[in-house]
């Protein structure tokens, strides 16, 4: 709550100094809309996983990685040049959703014809509210379309959700089944941290760290109304489309 007021207040000052100082377009807001994916990071984490289960033999089991997400922001960026400039400054207000999902499958045999299946899957969603700050460079800014890069740093608060389930089917050497819930699982993300807490254990930090790079093209489809394609780096990789209008 203390991050969104930060915001908030953050925004009517600015909102306030463009007021007395929009003279040759220095200013200009933006709505933009992200997918989200670290799929790049599927065979790492999966081999984490394996490597902490004893005695895993990948002929007997299989895990499954999957990520995917959206980013919903509003920002505002000053033009120290105006509307030729090339260096902007941004501050954003992001609201996040990022899931990763994990499932699995594992098989256990004995020597007198006994079978084990286990089925699990875990999921964690964070969606945390995050405030970033953000440097760009508009390369060939007088022209109508044209590129950008830039890089930036964000914090967000710690916010989301944990599930975990399996379940498992062992058949036994006369043919008979026996079907059980091994583990049922469903915390919030502030739930675990006091839990980690209590154990006498202490986190680092308490929010969420966000790095930004960001590659784009920018294009005027109408006087001072722009809309923005990018490619960047988001604590994962994103796809982000946008409208932004100067003033």
């Amino acid at each position: 709550m203390k991050l969104q007021k930060c915001i908030i207040l953050t925004f009517v000052i600015i909102f306030l100094i463009s007021g007395l100082s929009a003279v040759d377009k220095k200013w200009e807001i933006e709505l933009h809309l992200s997918s989200w994916s670290i799929n790049f990071l599927s065979s790492t984490v999966t081999g984490l996983i394996e490597d902490e289960i004893d005695d895993y033999d990948p002929d007997k089991g299989e895990l499954t990685f999957n990520s995917h997400g959206t980013n919903l922001g509003i920002g505002v960026r000053y033009y120290p040049g105006g509307k030729t400039g090339s260096l902007s400054f941004g501050l954003s207000h992001e609201r996040n959703n990022f899931i990763i999902d994990l499932t699995g499958k594992y098989i256990k045999a004995d020597s007198i014809g006994q079978q084990m299946v286990i089925d699990g899957s875990g999921k964690v969603e964070l969606n945390p509210h995050s405030f970033h700050l953000n440097i760009r460079w508009d390369i060939l800014p007088t022209y109508r379309i044209h590129p950008y890069f830039g890089f930036g740093f964000g914090i967000g608060v710690l916010n989301g959700n944990v599930e975990a389930y399996a379940t498992s089917v062992t058949t036994l050497y006369n043919g008979e089944t026996i079907e059980a819930v091994e583990y049922d699982e469903n915390d919030t993300l502030n739930e675990l941290i006091n839990e980690y807490k209590e154990e006498g254990n202490s986190l680092p930090i308490r929010f969420l760290p966000f790095l930004q790079m960001q590659f784009g093209v920018k294009g005027e489809v109408a006087k001072d109304t722009y809309l923005l394609a990018e490619f960047q780096f988001f604590n994962g990789f994103s796809f982000t489309g946008g409208v932004s209008y100067r003033f």
